[in-house]
């Protein structure tokens, strides 16, 4: 079961963009929720598909 579930979402890796709509906007009122733009990653070269990132800390970028 486990490999079918990780060929699965590699295959979705693959092919959606994050630039389209993958389920239709609600007919009525406004969305129940949005997605923080600091959630959108880019893996590690190598890793591109079948990485999923965990978060272990958070800090401030220094300049």
């Amino acid at each position: 079961m486990k490999p079918e579930l990780q060929s699965l979402i590699e295959k979705i890796q693959e092919n959606w963009t994050i630039d389209k709509d993958y389920m239709p906007a609600p007919r009525d009122g406004k969305p129940l929720v949005s997605l923080d733009p600091a959630l959108i990653v880019t893996p590690p070269a190598g890793l591109e598909v079948g990485y999923v990132p965990i978060v272990t800390r958070q800090e401030i970028i220094k300049k």
